[in-house]
């Protein structure tokens, strides 16, 4: 069962605007049924890295995998790990929202996403690979739900940008007139 998860906007801007230039390692602990950065009885959340860290799966518990879908540009398989407190490490390359699962347990649904036990990874371009045009792919890269909107606003040399998505639209609306730092970008504006 999975507690909700938490998807940190404002993180992946400031990420996407500037920040500490190092590749990080990132744990996310395998236990139960779940993939998750917290342990119980914190909520269940899929991490937001920078390309170039590594994340390291924990597996608290043993008799579980850490298994990419297929067809994706980002492939790992953990392999059964049979012990617990064994590592497994793979670092991302590509941005993008990279799913995965562990095979006992869950499933690749052979369109890019996983369900059962299942983890979502999202990459976003690295501290000041390109500056705010980042905010698009940060946005476009942030997990969505149907329904869901994502909203990011910066402020950069005193004008103001705005960023929206919404389901199913697979690009991303760019707005340069938006009035104030985060200013929501309505449905058919552009």
């Amino acid at each position: 069962m999975k507690y909700g998860r938490n998807v940190f906007v404002a993180g992946a801007a400031a990420a996407a605007l500037g920040g500490s230039a190092g590749a990080d390692t990132i744990v996310v602990n395998v236990f139960h049924f779940d993939f998750s950065t917290n342990l119980p009885p914190a909520p269940i959340t899929d991490p937001v890295i920078n390309v170039g860290d590594t994340i390291q799966w924990l597996f608290v518990n043993p008799f579980h995998t850490s298994t990419s879908v297929g067809g994706i540009p980002e492939q790992w398989d953990s392999g059964l790990i049979m012990n617990a407190g064994q590592t497994f490490d793979h670092t991302f390359q590509n941005v993008g929202v990279w799913h995965y699962y562990c095979l006992p347990h869950g499933q690749d649904n052979g369109d890019g996403t996983a369900s059962g036990m299942s983890g979502t990874i999202t990459v976003v371009p690295a501290p000041g690979a390109a500056g705010l045009l980042s905010l698009g792919a940060a946005a476009a890269a942030l997990r969505r739900r149907r329904g869901e909107r994502i909203q990011v606003g910066a402020r950069s040399g005193g004008e103001a940008t705005g960023v929206g998505l919404d389901e199913p639209a697979e690009d991303v609306t760019h707005r340069d007139d938006a009035t104030a730092a985060g200013a929501p970008v309505e449905d058919g504006e552009a």
